[in-house]
């Protein structure tokens, strides 16, 4: 079974692509999303349900602490996604079977 970190941050990814923002709340990542996505000023219009949502489409999913910080550190950073609803670092996950 796997063990997965505690999810307490947000981010705002392109499915399949890369993460445009990082938050401690939703609308903090929405807002950190806006410089880098072409029309930040209606990106909330933009955004897709995630259990909807399919590659390409942008939405807001909770993501680890470790995640939130190396986004913060460099940028952005190699994800696995968990579901639709989850982004962590790949070295966040344990397996312990």
């Amino acid at each position: 079974m796997k063990t997965l970190p505690a999810m307490t941050h947000y981010a705002v990814i392109q499915i399949g692509h890369a993460i445009f923002g990082v938050g401690e709340t939703e609308a903090d990542a929405i807002e950190d999303a806006r410089e880098w996505v072409d029309d930040g000023d209606n990106l909330e219009d933009a955004l897709a349900v995630p259990h909807a949502a399919v590659v390409g489409d942008m939405i807001v999913v909770e993501c680890s602490k470790a995640l939130y910080d190396k986004v913060k550190a460099d940028g952005t950073v190699l994800y696995e996604e968990l579901g639709r609803d989850a982004i962590c670092l790949p070295s966040e996950i344990d397996d312990d079977e």
